[in-house]
């Protein structure tokens, strides 16, 4: 029987695309293996969003041809639709490359060998996933994206927005709810954005929280201007929802967002983050941010330092801007040297933990829901869940994925809270 292995980098789009190519390769009768040294065909899913990324794919992919050269390499998603014509010449012995929009194709292709890049309308989505082990299930509701940030290559990789029917959605929703999971993670460049004849994506959300077995609905990433109170009003007032939103800032000054291209200002999304705030209380918020892009003076990263002490972000993730040839800023004048990049990247990572310290602080003592995942990865002597604002809570004790347990917050390991079950009565069932 043919064999294939597939090798996931990336963001949780790609998770769910290789979710898709495990089932479509299963259902052509191929055998999955757990290890690329007993596989046929090794497939490596690459993300382009940044160059570190992008090298990290080619890289993995190079060193398969090297190192099982009877076996057939692809090179597929982000990274090969990106670069695509230009590794066919400098990555001799790839047998595959194939982009996120006609991974559908890969069957006909995996013998013969070939490419497939460019964008078509969806229909690659249809697949049945493969699913993993856990209680969470991907739910792609869209792809693409049109909103041309100048730093971004989604649009090029993954073409302009379209989002799937609302039937279909359910259709997968039920599919993964009816296998055991419960816990839906809605998917989408831009997911806010979502729009099928007239279904907006706060409607969507209303749809899918009634689901038998439903215990948790999640989403990303949203863009902030998206956003409006209909979608703020549902995760308040379902309780199957996140209390969690995703708000990428990027810069903390107007100018630099004028230069990204990204279209709302600081005063819009402070308000957006005080309408939330006050709509959901207890309301997780994390944010990706990018330091170093070309422009930015010491004064637009002090702004920046400025809005990550004011909103005091649960969770941030930080960049050094990463040039990506062919994107508007890649031309831009007065690029940032690399070691003033790194230099500010440190202090930006430095401010967010000392806001975050002092907010894990306040939250020791707090009684906790949380929904166990599974055995922490740290440790494997302690469970691990989230609370349904997003808090990641590690637990002693015995529980099992998908228990929900109500837990007292005794202390901190590291930015992340420790509990204690709390037993009907009161009682702690673990100590510190």
């Amino acid at each position: 029987m043919r064999s294939f292995y597939v090798e996931t980098l990336g963001c949780q789009m790609n998770k769910a695309d290789s979710e898709r190519v495990a089932g479509l390769l299963l259902a052509h009768g191929w055998k999955e293996t757990q290890a690329a040294s007993d596989a046929e065909l090794i497939l490596v899913n690459g993300c382009a969003v940044r160059l570190k990324a992008e090298k990290r794919a080619v890289n993995r992919a190079s060193e398969y041809v090297r190192t099982y050269p009877g076996a057939k390499v692809a090179l597929i998603g982000c990274v090969a639709e990106w670069r695509g014509q230009e590794l066919l010449s400098t990555l001799p012995g790839l047998h595959l490359m194939v982009s996120p929009a006609r991974l559908n194709e890969l069957p006909d292709l995996a013998q013969a060998g070939g490419i497939a890049l460019g964008h078509t309308m969806w229909g690659a989505e249809r697949t049945e996933p493969r699913r993993g082990m856990g209680i969470r299930a991907w739910i792609p509701v869209m792809r693409g994206c049109d909103r041309n940030c100048s730093f971004c290559v989604v649009p090029a990789t993954r073409g302009t927005q379209v989002s799937f029917p609302p039937s279909f959605v359910m259709e997968r929703a039920v599919d993964a709810l009816e296998s055991g999971y419960i816990e839906l993670v809605l998917l989408g460049q831009r997911v806010s954005a979502y729009s099928y004849r007239g279904i907006s994506f706060a409607a969507l959300l209303k749809q899918l929280a009634v689901l038998p077995g439903l215990r948790r609905i999640r989403f990303t990433a949203p863009y902030p201007s998206d956003i409006g109170d209909d979608l703020l009003e549902v995760m308040a007032s379902t309780d199957v929802v996140e209390k969690r939103l995703h708000l990428p800032l990027q810069s903390g000054s107007d100018r630099v967002l004028k230069l990204m291209r990204r279209e709302y200002t600081i005063t819009g999304y402070l308000d957006l983050v005080e309408r939330a705030r006050a709509l959901i209380p207890g309301l997780g918020l994390s944010t990706d941010l990018i330091v170093g892009f070309p422009g930015e003076t010491e004064a637009d990263f002090g702004a920046t330092l400025a809005v990550v002490r004011t909103v005091g972000f649960d969770t941030a993730f930080t960049f050094a801007y990463s040039p990506r040839p062919g994107t508007v800023a890649a031309s831009l004048q007065d690029q940032v040297p690399a070691e003033v990049s790194q230099e500010r990247l440190a202090r930006l990572v430095s401010a967010h933990h000392e806001v975050l310290a002092e907010k894990r602080k306040e939250e020791v003592g707090a009684m906790v829901k949380v929904l166990v995942e599974g055995p922490d990865r740290k440790d494997p002597r302690f469970m691990m869940g989230k609370t349904s604002n997003g808090r990641v809570v590690i637990l002693e004790g015995d529980f099992a994925s998908g228990d929900e347990v109500s837990a007292r917050v005794i202390g901190l390991r590291g930015h992340t809270l420790h509990a204690a079950h709390v037993r009907a009565g009161g009682d702690q069932s673990c100590g510190s």
